[in-house]
């Protein structure tokens, strides 16, 4: 029966925004979507997601231009911002401007979609983001130190001395320690760590060397 739905959908010449698709499968509801029978329209959007809560993403997928030209009027919540994240077919330049419709509230209400975020940050410069945002990656604890690190040297002018002080702090272990001038702080020599005491000297701390053990923090004196 499903192989015969099939076989209609891709047949059908026209678009339909009022199906009933509640009584429907969900293979045979994907057929209509795939099939681009379902009119890509506010209505038929709420329509799917409300029956269909992982079908969504599809409709955006198989219609990427209606959807973000229609992008103020669907209505869109942090599941379908972690679809759209995740899809290898929508390109970093479209899922940008679906980000930048959601508001941080609803960005941040699921915790898998910062960590996607940043991932795209880290690999694409012209994936703009706000500097509210920003920062709120550099804080999150669910992305990776190496992640949060390498953010903090992109978005370097972004934090004030104290808020970087906190950065730090939030870092943990060795991180942590680079603001206490009692001791003088060993990291790891690896690239994001030179970058991060590049970004740090002069300001935060004096200046650093390289040791057999990795790199030494000196403090700045007063």
């Amino acid at each position: 029966m499903d192989k015969s739905y099939e076989l209609i959908s891709k047949s059908s010449p026209w678009w339909y925004e009022d199906l009933a698709i509640e009584n429907l499968s969900e293979r045979k509801v994907v057929s209509l979507i795939t099939n681009d029978v379902i009119n890509p329209t506010q209505n038929s959007f709420e329509k799917v997601k409300e029956h269909f809560k992982e079908l969504p993403i599809l409709l955006i997928e198989q219609h990427t231009k209606e959807y973000i030209e229609q992008i103020e009027n669907i209505d869109l919540d942090e599941d379908d911002l972690f679809s759209i994240l995740n899809s290898t077919k929508l390109n970093n330049a479209q899922k940008n401007k679906f980000v930048n419709s959601f508001s941080e509230e609803i960005i941040i209400a699921d915790n898998r979609n910062l960590p996607l975020i940043s991932k795209i940050v880290l690999e694409d410069n012209s994936f703009v983001i706000n500097e509210s945002l920003k920062e709120k990656l550099l804080f999150f604890n669910g992305i990776q130190s190496n992640q949060r690190i390498r953010l903090f040297n992109k978005f370097n002018t972004l934090l004030s001395e104290e808020r970087t002080v906190e950065f730090l702090g939030s870092l943990g272990r060795d991180y942590a320690r680079i603001t206490n001038k009692k001791r003088k702080a060993l990291l790891e020599d690896i690239s994001y760590n030179r970058q991060l005491l590049d970004v740090l000297s002069g300001n935060i701390i004096s200046s650093y060397s390289k040791e057999k053990k990795g790199l030494r923090v000196y403090h700045k004196r007063h």
